[in-house]
């Protein structure tokens, strides 16, 4: 676990401690859990002795394959040092590690804090160790490999049922899972079409899916979605399959408009779009700071 934080820029600060998850039967007996469905989250108090920003410490969770990855959890000062809440839908080997890490070209930018706060958290990546390119078009698979990735869950190329992901696609894994979730879902010829950029509405539609899952849907009634979706002038480019989504992502805080007046559900979303809503997305649901 040391060597595999190190190797990610960040530093030890707690643990590794070992987790296991047993259920109790009628009978008595107990039974190691398999990895939960999602929703079904088991949480983990972990303390560092030290205070520490929830900025800069990140829970992890340690992965043979992989290496370390993120965890879910809220950070809050208790006495002198500092307490984790970690949110798993598994066991594993868990740890608390600080770091941070920037780009230069956000600098200035509007997300520049929150792509900041991910890429510290092993959430986000650059597309070069220098650089994010914060304008740059997002995909349907990098979205919901971010989507599975904050979400804890485990990937699963078994559970790929799209034409146009074979098996060695490197978002194979996280599609896969996405799929077993119900958080995505292909277009008719069975295609998933991770290469294309995602829109606005299709985000919306994922980030509605993804809050269902980790526990804290939005709920709006009709009328009152009507009423989210009044202001936008473009309000009738807003599909029937993506109008509630988006209603409920405005609603929580997760969308705002494009302009003061257009949604533009057609508009693809940027990796600063994602990384902005990302955040937004796990602060509604805990499982950030």
């Amino acid at each position: 676990m040391k060597r595999a934080v190190e190797s990610r820029g960040l530093s030890l600060q707690a643990g590794p401690v070992e987790v296991r998850i047993f259920a109790v039967g009628p009978d008595g007996k107990q039974a190691e859990v398999p990895p939960a469905a999602a929703g079904n989250y088991a949480e983990l108090s972990l303390l560092v002795p030290v205070a520490a920003n929830a900025s800069s410490v990140t829970a992890l969770v340690y992965d043979p394959a992989s290496g370390a990855g993120f965890a879910p959890a809220v950070f809050r000062s208790s006495g002198g040092g500092t307490s984790a809440s970690v949110k798993t839908l598994k066991g594993g080997v868990f740890t608390l590690a600080s770091g941070s890490k920037s780009f230069q070209d956000i600098r200035g930018h509007w997300a520049a804090a929150d792509i900041e706060s991910l890429a510290s958290k092993l959430l986000i990546q650059g597309v070069t160790d220098s650089g994010f390119a914060p304008e740059a078009p997002v995909t349907r698979a990098e979205f919901a490999a971010l989507l599975v990735r904050a979400l804890g869950l485990s990937e699963d190329q078994s559970a790929v049922r799209f034409s146009d992901v074979p098996s060695g696609h490197w978002a194979a894994g996280a599609i896969g899972a996405a799929a077993k979730a119900g958080l995505i879902e292909g277009f008719e010829d069975g295609d998933f079409r991770p290469s294309a950029q995602i829109s606005r509405a299709q985000m919306a539609v994922l980030l509605a899916k993804a809050l269902r899952l980790a526990g804290k849907p939005v709920q709006l009634a009709e009328a009152a979605q009507r009423v989210k979706l009044e202001p936008f002038a473009d309000r009738n480019e807003i599909g029937g399959w993506a109008a509630p989504a988006v209603a409920q992502a405005i609603e929580a805080g997760l969308l705002q408009g494009y302009a003061a007046d257009r949604f533009a559900p057609g508009e693809s979303a940027t990796r600063a779009q994602a990384a902005a809503v990302l955040k937004r997305s796990l602060v509604y649901v805990g499982f950030m700071n």
